[in-house]
């Protein structure tokens, strides 16, 4: 089974389901972007009250169609729930009331099942797009895992340091789609998403040594493009720079670890 025999599948045997108001394809499938590596993203509209109850038949409806090999729900209360079938599709269903779907746009969805029409009722265009930038919070978290960089070289914990340098190289990574306007992107279709010239950057970067030579050149590799990009950004959005955090973790990794930026 492929992902179209498996959407298919899923359209039949919900198609005739009293609880089922509305049925979207969202995800990449929605947008018309999917590839074969893309996994599956079902909206389902319910009404109102009636979102718990059927997420908790969904495992059945699906393993009916396909057996699943793995579920999960990754935010607790959320009316989300991710699923893997014995065919590593992965098939990942949101379920929304009416009021709910308001958020959504045709732009971003494809119709599966929807005899109350409720697609015609949606903006074209996403409404959450150029919503509140993320930037603030990115900045803030690379400086502060910039500045635990002296606990793990001076415990030589560097097995503990690859994994804070992979977190700095994921900040300036979603500093790249703050750069580009992106709010919500899918993680793994980051070469649809950025630039050239930023997939250089991140394409260039060294490979990963647990020793204390590479961690302070992947630090100040990536702070050295982070920092005054994000800086440029700010400034653009009217967002206001921490600068005594900025410079104190500045001095705490000059003194600690002779590192100047």
């Amino acid at each position: 089974m492929n992902q179209t025999a498996l959407i298919e599948r899923i359209r039949t045997a919900l198609q005739t389901d009293p609880r089922v108001r509305a049925l979207f394809l969202s995800g990449s499938f929605g947008c018309g972007t999917a590839d074969q590596y893309s996994d599956v993203d079902l909206l389902l509209v319910t009404d109102h009250g009636r979102q718990e109850e059927f997420l908790r038949v969904w495992l059945d409806i699906l393993g009916s169609i396909s057996e699943v090999v793995f579920w999960q729900r990754p935010f607790p209360g959320a009316p989300l729930l991710n699923a893997i079938t014995s065919e590593w599709l992965r098939c990942d269903l949101v379920v929304f009331d009416r009021d709910q779907l308001r958020i959504r746009s045709q732009k971003s969805l494809k119709v599966l099942l929807d005899e109350s029409n409720l697609y015609a009722a949606l903006p074209v265009d996403d409404p959450m797009k150029g919503g509140p930038s993320k930037l603030a919070a990115i900045v803030n978290e690379f400086i502060r895992v910039l500045g635990l960089a002296p606990v793990a070289v001076g415990r030589e914990e560097y097995v503990v340091a690859v994994t804070g340098a992979g977190l700095l190289r994921s900040s300036l990574i979603q500093l790249f789609l703050e750069e580009n306007g992106i709010r919500d992107a899918g993680a793994l279709h980051l070469k649809r998403l950025l630039t050239a010239e930023q997939l250089n950057i991140l394409e260039k970067m060294p490979g990963v040594n647990a020793n204390r030579e590479w961690v302070f050149e992947a630090c100040l590799n990536c702070a050295r493009f982070f920092l005054p990009r994000a800086k440029r950004l700010a400034r653009e959005l009217s967002i206001p720079w921490p600068e005594s955090f900025e410079a104190a973790t500045l001095r705490h990794l000059n003194k600690e670890l002779g590192i100047q930026l």
